[in-house]
């Protein structure tokens, strides 16, 4: 993980997006992103119901679960129960794990540059623009555009290393794996581009069109793949069943 002293913070998606919270939510979910960008991983964070009272400045537990309900609109929200109570919740914020995705992918690309180029002389295709001579004799590199371009170039991932087996366990509906795999192949994905691909299949598994008629409305991987719907938004999941005091705070019977 990127170790950055500051958290990216959009004004006009909190606006947006927290308008309908109560005050107390848009506390709660200040809170939680900070929490997430401190997270070992970030953007995920699971906490204890005693944690999330604690960390709410909460004083009873029934004051919680309004407030988890109001916040299942700005984040998806695992609730894992034991015997029937409530033991964690998993708060995630998509944009944050995007961004970190991406990030590190960059990362990733300028280290693989770096490794490519150290060391190697300036390139000369005869072109006397090549190198500039100093007054002291010593010839100056000026880099082409065929070293600039270089920089743009995905590394390259090994072969029988390309990631496809991971995305071919996690993918629901296992059909057309040759087509799959040539799609796999197409993409081409780096491991940053992996992580995110893998990332947000996670979340789309969870979609009520995913869930509808037994997984009946779930595209085939390998159209999934070409069509880059690994970038689909907007969505909702299916949310968990609540029993017990979170069935009757949150209207359920």
């Amino acid at each position: 993980m990127v170790k950055l002293p500051f958290m990216q913070f959009y004004p006009a998606d909190w606006s947006q997006d927290t308008q309908v919270l109560s005050l107390a939510a848009k506390g709660a979910w200040i809170t939680l992103l900070c929490q997430m960008w401190i997270s070992p991983s970030r953007g995920v964070v699971k906490l204890s119901e005693e944690q999330c009272i604690n960390l709410f400045g909460l004083t009873h537990v029934e004051d919680l679960p309004p407030i988890v309900h109001e916040l299942m609109g700005v984040s998806d929200i695992d609730i894992s129960k034991t015997e029937g109570k409530i033991t964690h919740l998993q708060f995630t914020c998509r944009r944050m794990v995007r961004d970190e995705i991406q990030r590190n992918h960059d990362l990733e690309r300028k280290k693989e540059w770096d490794r490519g180029h150290r060391g190697r002389p300036p390139k000369s295709d005869g072109n006397p623009t090549a190198i500039r001579q100093e007054s002291d004799g010593n010839p100056t590199p000026i880099y082409q555009k065929s070293e600039v371009r270089s920089q743009n170039k995905t590394p390259v991932v090994p072969k029988g290393d390309n990631g496809f087996e991971e995305f071919w366990r996690e993918y629901p509906r296992k059909v057309g794996k040759g087509a799959a795999v040539k799609a796999w192949e197409k993409i081409h994905p780096t491991n940053g581009m992996k992580e995110l691909i893998l990332a947000a299949l996670k979340v789309q598994v969870g979609w009520d069109q995913w869930q509808k008629e037994n997984g009946a409305y779930i595209p085939n991987p390998a159209t999934w793949l070409n069509q880059r719907r690994w970038e689909d938004e907007g969505m909702t999941a299916t949310e968990p069943e609540r029993t017990g005091i979170w069935a009757k705070r949150l209207g359920e019977t």
